[in-house]
């Protein structure tokens, strides 16, 4: 059992070690909001270089909401690390109002941020496994938000409603460094939290890597269903990966230059960035709670006689591993603008997204049909002459322009 509503004194270490805590949370919250202070800087500059109707079109794809979405969620979680400063401040933790306010913003940041992580995951599956061009759909997105958002302030503020505010069994209690949800009520913990950061993590690992494998080339998807797919342990160079999985006699669309070859490798090491990332800040901190939700002898303070215990070894590692875990903000961040460059209005402006004008709204009808539902790496046979295939994956990559008139090779535009 817990130490409940009890007043919980630090050590002079405790208190540092939230500090820095605090600190990480700070860092997060900081770059998030730079990050849209930023993009609102790229709206208004993209309107003033667009004026009268040509207005810049911030929502491109679904990923660019869920992305904000993303963001808004860390500015959630890294706000309940900042409110540490005040336990660091006191050297105490204790019920009240303020241990409740940040019990709800831990809850509803860490749980939205897996959720939408995994949201963006799986848009990021099917972009580039099916190579579908996702057309931004407010039905869709209204949908997904409803249903995430919808599903953590339901649960937080219903299970907050139906338990006491105050003593022992209150729902939100000293954990012991920061509030958290009481451990009498251990199976709110798990399906309320737990379980949708760890279907987040091992959700990066079952989706990135497999595309890391599949733009590496060590993997080739056939078109004859399954049994048509191919795994090469060394990785076939783009341009016999093309020849395996097309059955067209012109090899005019297929790449055939050093740099694309090079630049692909490249952008499937991104791939590995998320999964490592999220692994990184998630899996220790994970470690700690799941270690002292099956073992309570583990817990970093137990009651002995009526006094408070500190487990050394288990209170270090969970206030490192907290701190750890508050800088996903900030990393978040790095990882968009290092590997998304093309989502939130950032990286070029791809053609006839900012135009109003129906005849360059997107993709002609004619280039839509004959990439949405084409293998990955197909599609590059199917494309207009001299027309750019462009993903709204948000990861960037060379722009590949089609000469099938002259047959002459793929040509990366630099």
């Amino acid at each position: 059992m817990g130490t409940g509503c009890r007043r919980i004194e630090l050590s002079a270490s405790h208190a540092i070690g939230l500090a820095f805590s605090a600190q990480t949370g700070s860092i997060s919250f900081v770059g998030v909001l730079v990050l849209f202070g930023v993009i609102f800087l790229q709206y208004r500059c993209s309107c003033k270089q667009n004026p009268g109707n040509r207005r810049p079109v911030l929502l491109r794809s679904n990923l660019d909401l869920y992305m904000i979405n993303l963001f808004i969620s860390e500015l959630l979680m890294s706000l309940g690390g900042v409110l540490d400063a005040k336990w660091a401040n006191e050297t105490a933790v204790y019920c009240g109002g303020f241990c409740n306010a940040q019990g709800s913003l831990q809850y509803l940041g860490e749980t939205s941020v897996a959720l939408w992580t995994l949201a963006v995951t799986l848009h990021t599956w099917q972009s580039v496994v099916y190579a579908q061009r996702i057309p931004f759909r407010w039905p869709l997105c209204v949908l997904v938000m409803v249903i995430i958002w919808g599903f953590v302030f339901a649960f937080n503020f219903g299970a907050f409603s139906v338990h006491p505010k105050s003593g022992d069994n209150s729902y939100f209690t000293p954990g012991p460094f920061w509030c958290w949800i009481n451990p009498k009520y251990n199976k709110a913990r798990l399906a309320g939290e737990y379980l949708w950061l760890w279907v987040a993590g091992f959700g990066n690992l079952l989706v990135y890597i497999p595309l890391f494998l599949l733009l590496r080339g060590n993997i080739v998807l056939g078109n004859e269903g399954f049994k048509s797919h191919r795994w090469y342990w060394n990785p076939p160079s783009v341009r016999n990966a093309f020849k395996a999985e097309t059955q067209s006699a012109s090899v005019s669309s297929i790449p055939d230059d050093a740099y694309d070859e090079k630049h692909i490798r490249k952008e499937a090491t991104k791939m590995l960035w998320y999964p490592a990332a999220y692994t990184l800040l998630v899996l220790p901190l994970s470690i700690v709670r799941w270690s002292t939700f099956t073992v309570p002898e583990l817990r970093a303070v137990k009651l002995d006689n009526d006094a408070v215990v500190f487990y050394a070894p288990m209170a270090t590692a969970t206030l490192v591993f907290h701190a750890v875990f508050r800088l996903s903000g900030i990393i978040n961040v790095i990882l968009v603008l290092a590997t998304r460059p093309n989502v939130l209005l950032f990286g070029e402006r791809h053609r006839g997204e900012d135009d109003d004008d129906t005849g360059h709204r997107g993709l002609s009808r004619r280039g839509v049909d004959s990439i949405d539902d084409t293998p990955m790496r197909q599609r590059y046979n199917a494309t207009l002459p001299g027309e750019q295939v462009r993903e709204y994956t948000g990861f960037g990559g060379p722009a590949v322009v089609n000469h099938r008139d002259d047959n002459s090779s793929m040509t990366d535009k630099r």
